[in-house]
């Protein structure tokens, strides 16, 4: 059994409950259909156990549970994960952002999607994607964020200036791209890709990803 404990004002609430615990989210509804700015916060928990009680502290992922790489081709990638660190070296704003690095090991084409999120955005006219990312390399420079469509089709497929090289090595910068329209899509899932020819160590930090009404 595990017990998460909170405090209210002057009462302590308590929760216990055992196996998997699940929650409702509503549909997307924007006008910010998405945001994920990676932040994460200490959950006290305390485990019961035939020794007695142990408090531990877990950080909460904001990524979605079952984020992994969805197709990927000459590429193997080393870091995919929401890191803590200082704002303006890791993060933007607050103080986590997303890690993302790896090593492109062939002369051809080398590509890697991971996905971070699920969702369930109709790609409605006047969308628009934009997020934070300080490319570590040169190369972390063909780092991006992607969105799948329920077709299969990727953004960067019909708007190829999201997969062009962005930024400066060592900056943090905004990047702002309008959705192109798509009549009668769902957009699936959010993705950090890396789209690249040739042999090469990648690596950049994001944050701040956001799909919103222009």
């Amino acid at each position: 059994m595990i017990q998460i404990h909170d405090t209210v004002g002057d009462q302590r609430l308590a929760l216990a409950y055992h196996g998997h615990l699940s929650i409702a989210v509503g549909t997307h509804c924007g006008p910010v259909y998405f945001r994920n700015g990676f932040e994460m916060r200490p959950a006290a928990v305390t485990l019961n156990r035939n020794t007695g009680n142990d408090m531990q502290y877990y950080p909460v992922d904001v990524c979605a549970h079952g984020a992994k790489i969805l197709d990927q081709d000459g590429v193997q990638l080393e870091t995919s994960a929401v890191i803590r660190g200082r704002r303006g070296d890791v993060a933007y704003t607050g103080t986590c952002g997303f890690a993302f690095s790896g090593i492109g090991m062939t002369d051809g084409l080398c590509y890697v999607h991971y996905r971070i999120a699920e969702t369930e955005i109709p790609a409605k006219d006047g969308l628009t994607l934009s997020f934070m990312m300080r490319p570590m390399s040169e190369t972390g420079r063909s780092v991006t964020v992607d969105l799948l469509y329920d077709d299969g089709t990727w953004l960067g497929e019909k708007l190829p200036a999201l997969r062009l090289k962005k930024g400066k090595v060592g900056a943090w910068e905004k990047f702002t791209y309008p959705l192109p329209e798509t009549p009668g899509r769902t957009i699936k899932a959010v993705a950090v890709v890396y789209h690249a020819m040739g042999e090469a160590t990648f690596a950049a930090y994001l944050d701040d990803i956001c799909i919103a009404e222009n």
